[in-house]
């Protein structure tokens, strides 16, 4: 990151026009000035199109669009209209013979998209392929750049985070989930600022429903009262940022009553929320959202971003434990891995390298979008991307290739956002664990592939959201919120054991054999008990030593950590040994069934061997 300074700009005054509705006239100006081909671009309700004057003439639709569903049914009724009067017109016959460069396309921000629209352009002689930047990221991008060189950036949730407009229990990152919990659990305070109640508000301690639109006015008004009380990291500013005294000057105007009257917050909320980050940093920051909240280009889209990063360099938090980090491009160096007993994953971004035990390269790939994470069984590879569909809400996708590189399927999650999947053991059947929220109750479903990526069982359970999953040769656990179950390969349940209150926290797997941990949610400091359950889910309870932060289970041992020692049990809950450390342990995890990493209070990492 060559990024060093701060730069605080001095913002434009917050504008009220209605911000709603905007893209489609937007659109409409982008064509009329770019191509001469294109004459009148209008919006309405009614889409039309026609030649006047040898020029092609618009009328987009304007509206929401449609309810999802299979491939070709996201658009709204008026752009399936007007879809279908140009195809079925000669308008583009028209355009292609008289100058094939005045042919535009939108590309689809699909995976397909991306390679076959410019296949397309090209084969019709166009360069002229459009994005969904523009009308996408491209505004918050442009304005995090303007102040802190960077398009994006991550928020290390600790003590205290601000969700602008973005909610991950919505379909947008719920990978982040376990984390997000696991956060608030810990202490973390997050405040929801949305104008409706999302359902990330389980995990939040705090819901702001602003008007839409006025999410500047809030950020500045935070900034005011952060500056005029003096409240800001004054040695990142005085270090790190360039033209902080205009900027701050400008905030005068900004206050909370100000803000009160634009947003429908009250002033002395908005107040409240400003101080408790001060308090907070600078393990805190606002979260730097999508599309949803300021992403799009609305009127003030790129003000609001310039105004989100230099409230949190008022913080301090920038690459700051609990505080904002830098969201760069991996580099090689930085790849991410995965393993089975006969091949080995490594990834960075859209491209994938997959090698076998033996060092040989087997094959390299490229897919269509970043990866999220890669799972590899014993001859074949999952990959799963997301891209983001007509309507904005991200479309999950599996790939799987043999272990030559070639790819044998493809399955595609409609409507569910996949929470994790993996393959049974050394094989290659394949597992995945979605959930669906498209519906007023949430639904999980458990579902099982051959190698090619055709189905081979389902599981639905509409009671309760299922967390975890757990596979072996002949038996699937899934965890729930209130309930262990278990199944057959047939999606046929087995037995179920009641587990509220508690959450899965490490697991053994063996070929048919589980041993799953369970500790009270809500722990943040000390564990004081330990759920243990096996295939035959009868439960058994460990009561810890005083300390305990963190447990390992194995197919034949239990174990605790506490800050001085380790003590190791068997399964049947006799104590075998109690290891003494000279030095102090802090956090412990464990790899695998024979390995943990420990770390100390100055930092050291130790590795432990488990059995």
């Amino acid at each position: 990151m060559k990024y060093v300074k701060q730069h605080f700009v001095t913002g434009m005054k917050v504008s009220l026009p209605d911000v709603l509705n905007r893209m489609e006239d937007g659109i409409a100006a982008a064509c009329s000035a770019a191509v001469e081909g294109i004459g009148s671009v209008t919006t309405g309700d009614t889409p039309a199109a026609g030649i006047r004057d040898g020029k092609l003439c618009l009328t987009l639709p304007r509206g929401e669009p449609g309810p999802q569903g299979d491939s070709g049914e996201g658009l709204s009724d008026n752009a399936k209209a007007l879809l279908l009067s140009l195809l079925a017109s000669p308008l583009l016959r028209s355009a292609f013979r008289a100058s094939p460069e005045a042919l535009a396309m939108v590309q689809d921000p699909r995976p397909s998209g991306s390679y076959y629209t410019k296949r397309f352009m090209q084969a019709l002689g166009s360069a002229n392929v459009y994005t969904h930047g523009a009308a996408c990221n491209m505004s918050k991008n442009a304005g995090f750049t303007q102040v802190i060189g960077a398009g994006d950036y991550l928020a290390d949730v600790e003590k205290m985070t601000m969700f602008i407009g973005r909610s991950y229990a919505d379909a947008i990152r719920p990978s982040q989930l376990h984390a997000l919990e696991k956060a608030h659990e810990n202490g973390a305070y997050i405040v929801l600022v949305d104008p409706r109640l999302n359902n990330s508000i389980a995990f939040a301690d705090e819901w702001l429903p602003i008007n839409p639109g006025t999410d500047l006015a809030l950020v500045l008004a935070m900034s005011h009262v952060l500056v005029d009380r003096g409240l800001y990291d004054k040695k990142f500013v005085a270090e790190q940022a360039i033209g902080f005294d205009e900027w701050a000057a400008t905030l005068g105007q900004y206050t909370p009553e100000w803000a009160a009257e634009i947003t429908g917050l009250k002033a002395i909320d908005i107040e409240r929320i400003a101080v408790k980050f001060a308090e907070c940093a600078p393990a805190a920051c606002i979260e730097p959202s999508w599309r949803g909240a300021y992403g799009c280009s609305y009127a003030n889209s790129g003000e609001t971003a310039r105004a989100v990063a230099c409230f949190n360099g008022l913080l301090g938090c920038w690459n700051q434990k609990g505080g904002a980090l830098w969201d760069l491009k991996l580099e090689s160096a930085d790849a991410r891995f995965a393993q089975s007993p006969s091949l080995i994953c490594t990834w960075a971004q859209a491209n994938l390298q997959v090698l076998s035990y033996a060092r040989e390269q087997l094959f390299t790939a490229s897919v269509a979008s970043d990866i999220m994470d890669v799972r590899c069984g014993k001859e074949t590879v999952a990959v799963l991307t997301g891209a983001a569909d007509e309507a904005g809400q991200t479309l999950y996708y599996l790939t799987l290739f043999n272990s030559k590189g070639t790819q044998t399927g493809q399955i595609e999650f409609k409507t569910r956002q996949v929470i994790d999947f993996g393959f049974t053991g050394d094989s290659d059947m394949l597992w995945s664990l979605s959930l669906d929220t498209s519906s007023v109750v949430p639904i999980s479903y458990i579902s099982t592939y051959k190698a090619d990526g055709s189905p081979t069982s389902s599981i639905e359970n509409n009671t309760q959201v299922i967390e975890r999953v757990y596979v072996t040769s002949d038996t699937i656990f899934a965890s729930g919120t209130n309930n262990l179950f278990s199944y057959n390969y047939f999606g046929e349940k087995q037995g179920e054991a009641l587990i509220y209150g508690w959450k899965p926290e490490v697991s053994s797997i063996g070929d048919s054999t589980l041993e799953l941990a369970y500790v009270p949610r809500g722990s943040a400091v000390s564990l004081e008990a330990a759920k243990l359950f096996s295939n035959d889910l009868a439960e058994r309870i460990f009561y810890l030593p005083q300390n305990t932060f963190a447990v390992a289970v194995t197919q034949n041992q239990f174990y605790a950590y506490t800050p001085n020692a380790v003590m190791t049990y068997q399964l049947s809950g006799e104590l075998v040994k109690t290891t003494k450390l000279d030095y102090t342990l802090t956090a412990a995890k464990q790899l695998s069934d024979t390995l943990a990493a420990c770390w100390d209070k100055e930092g050291k990492c130790y590795l432990m061997q488990l059995n």
